[in-house]
């Protein structure tokens, strides 16, 4: 096993997403880029293909007239998301990506606050472009399951007939590329405006951080700057992306794919690892799994590394090439990460912000620390607050990856700057090595009698290791800290507990015992729905706390 430090990874630069492009399509041109399901049949795209069919569009928009016009698009992951991104971008405009779980209010706040000049949406959602359509005469709509292909062959013929040329690379690096709106779990969302320079800045530093072992799975929404980012890291690499066709098929579809990596948030990885375990636990094999858990960790941990062999039935669950998976957008359990090293899977925790293109630090695949966010990626500076800028305190980041501002937005921009410094809103500590721990959010904090705080995350951390919680918050109300539990009922039921509130209750109480006087739970809640989340899956807290 290695664990130490080792130089970054070689990878090309550039200052614009067009050199990106063309890059790919000198290098992998006829490698297959992507590859989706459509009805029943499979379908592949080259790099020459994405090249091709972004270009297109990109002179469609710019024939139509559009030049640095903000463009919003609504619609599930797909091939054509991929193209209406990149072709709003190469044409010298701004891409608003929306998050399609927002409600019709929400995703109005959105397009008045941009001014968007024109909607690309999904049948799927034209029950809220038909009420753009009423509300702005002068926006333009393009239906991705009845206009795209349109649009697209008459960008080709425009191309193909001189009559434009494939758009210049005269953008300037420090223009606008997109605006990714927050998705406000603790208060009202602000308009992130990222450059191109921003996002070449951060696929660089992120393509030099993490090797690349194979092929990828697309999971994550794409209106999100996290899954924005892995499209472009892997597309710099020359690697395939399978598109998910959707959360409720992912368990399918990784098999049948067969991905080597995963670019996750927890909820992703927890629940690939209890699916393990649940099945292990039906077959009897509970105990063993967990036994086999330890003994590849220690054989490991000594150099010897037959972790895939002896987990090779579980690897098979997930087409059996999975090597690797990045986790970001939460905390996530030490627990798990351990779990899926000793079954082969390098799982890379992450930390970032859309604020930072996200990407800020990074575990790498042969040098981590687990509790750990990672170190700052190459390029990037971190620091806390404290007079040493290392100890506890909130963090602030500086370079390429900060973006330029929130969208028409001063105040909030002057805010959450300190000089060149970007203010997270996170609080954390840096050790010795440059290794980054998170405590918790800013907002969250509770200010606990004796002036002392108290970080809800480290709690909840805790709580979630209970068997029967799903999930959790913990906040103080009427001056009591309350942990708020959504319990997993079938597990508590098939394991012959059937008052779950009083079950919850005992076992908050053994963890109490085991805390810091001053920071233990006076009370519990039990639900009977799952909280409301982003579309990262992230609690919406200001709902709840």
């Amino acid at each position: 096993m290695r664990n130490k430090p080792y130089a970054y990874y070689e990878t090309a630069t550039f200052d614009t997403i067009w050199d990106l492009l063309d890059l790919a399509e000198k290098r992998y041109a006829e490698k297959e880029a992507y590859v989706f399901k459509k009805s029943k049949a499979v379908i592949k795209k080259t790099y020459a293909d994405l090249v091709a069919d972004s270009h297109a569009f990109a002179a469609y928009i710019a024939n139509e007239g559009y030049e640095r016009k903000r463009i919003a698009i609504l619609a599930e992951n797909s091939y054509e998301w991929i193209v209406t991104w990149f072709g709003i971008v190469l044409s010298g405009n701004i891409a608003v990506p929306l998050d399609k779980m927002l409600d019709t209010e929400h995703l109005h706040f959105i397009i008045s606050s941009t001014a968007a000049s024109a909607l690309i949406y999904s049948k799927q959602y034209q029950e809220q472009a038909a009420f753009f359509k009423e509300k702005y005469d002068t926006m333009s709509f393009i239906c991705v399951e009845s206009d795209f292909e349109e649009r697209l062959s008459a960008g080709r013929a425009l191309l193909k007939a001189g009559n434009v040329k494939r758009v210049p690379n005269n953008i300037d690096k420090n223009q606008t590329a997109e605006i990714i709106y927050t998705s406000g779990t603790t208060g009202v969302a602000k308009g992130v405006a990222l450059t191109q320079d921003n996002l070449c800045a951060e696929l660089i530093a992120v393509s030099m951080s993490m090797q690349s072992n194979g092929s990828n799975m697309l999971v994550l929404p794409l209106n999100h700057c996290y899954a924005m980012m892995t499209i472009l890291v892997v597309l710099n690499k020359g690697q395939t992306t399978y598109i998910c066709s959707g959360i409720k098929r992912f368990s399918q579809e990784v098999k049948e794919f067969a991905p080597a990596e995963l670019y996750l948030v927890p909820l992703f990885v927890e629940t690939m690892y209890h699916k393990i375990m649940e099945a292990a636990k039906q077959k009897g094999k509970e105990k063993q799994i967990k036994m086999l858990i330890k003994v590849s960790l220690g054989l490991y941990n000594m150099g010897i590394d037959i972790r895939r062999k002896l987990f090779a039935t579980v690897l098979k669950e997930f087409g059996g090439n999975l090597n690797a998976m990045l986790s970001g957008g939460a905390p996530i359990d030490p627990m798990y990460l351990k779990a899926f090293r000793a079954f082969g899977v390098d799982v890379m925790e992450g930390y970032g912000i859309s604020e930072c293109s996200p990407v800020i630090a990074a575990n790498r695949n042969a040098h981590y620390r687990d509790g750990s966010v990672g170190q700052a990626l190459h390029g990037v500076e971190v620091k806390t607050d404290a007079a040493d800028g290392k100890s506890e305190g909130e963090l602030y980041v500086r370079g390429r990856i900060v973006m330029q501002g929130y969208f028409e937005n001063e105040d909030a921009t002057a805010e959450t700057f300190d000089g060149d410094w970007f203010k997270t809103g996170d609080y954390g500590r840096i050790d010795k090595d440059g290794f980054i721990y998170i405590t918790g959010r800013k907002k969250n904090i509770i200010i606990l009698s004796n002036g002392k705080n108290l970080y809800p995350e480290e709690l909840e951390q805790q709580i979630m290791r209970i068997p029967g919680v799903k999930e959790v918050i913990v906040y103080e109300e009427n001056r009591t800290i309350t942990a708020e539990i959504f319990p997993d009922c079938d597990l508590l039921t098939e394991d012959g507990i059937h008052n779950h509130k009083e079950h919850l209750e005992a076992a908050v109480e053994k963890l109490n015992k085991q805390l810091p006087a001053g920071k233990s739970i006076a009370k519990v809640k039990i639900r009977d729905t799952c909280f409301e989340k982003t579309a990262t899956q992230k609690i919406i807290r200001k709902k709840y706390a």
